[in-house]
């Protein structure tokens, strides 16, 4: 469709924000500041001894309801920004013409 996806721009976003470049970062994706960190949660999660996992998992349990509206908040504005972004580019896209 040469519409952008809501995730476009997001793997050059985790590249710039990785080499410090965080304006870079943003301009091209603004959710890099959001997954970078829920990347490095999950790579730290792997390697944690299996009782420290345990308290981890034990926490979240007791946490479900505020993990779960967090999630969606995220897939729903991560959507939301996605939608609204190629609608402005579809937009100036038609004003081009």
């Amino acid at each position: 469709s040469g519409l952008p996806c809501p995730g476009c721009g997001l793997t050059r976003a985790l590249s710039s924000l990785i080499q410090g470049n965080a304006a870079t970062a943003f301009s091209y994706h603004p959710f890099a500041f959001i997954v970078l960190p829920l990347f490095l949660m999950l790579a730290v999660h792997n390697v944690l001894p299996q009782a420290a996992r345990q308290r981890l998992q034990a926490f979240c349990g007791a946490h479900d309801r505020w993990i779960r509206r967090g999630y969606h908040g995220f897939i729903y504005t991560f959507v939301g920004f996605g939608v609204l972004r190629t609608l402005a580019y579809a937009s100036l896209g038609w004003l081009k013409i």
